[in-house]
């Protein structure tokens, strides 16, 4: 497992799946809340939907203080361990 795995517009998330699958390895998909492009709850969302279709663990990497603030409690606690 690879639990810390950025996707970019050079890394896609086509070739995360090539190279897990060559690699025989499962990875774990993180992005910035509140600093990165994750800033509402619609952005949430669509993290969560367009990842959901891959074999992946689906994480946050929040990088600054009070970055769930922006973010509804009921999105997170229907997001979190689903």
């Amino acid at each position: 497992m690879d639990l810390h795995v950025h996707l970019t517009d050079r890394f896609t998330i086509k070739q995360a799946m090539d190279t897990a699958h060559d690699r025989k390895v499962r990875f774990g998909i993180l992005e910035h809340p509140g600093s990165g492009p994750i800033k509402t709850d619609a952005d949430l969302r669509k993290y969560i939907e367009g990842l959901r279709k891959y074999p992946v663990l689906i994480g946050l990497q929040p990088v600054n203080l009070g970055w769930s603030k922006g973010f509804s409690a009921e999105l997170w606690a229907k997001s979190t361990m689903s």
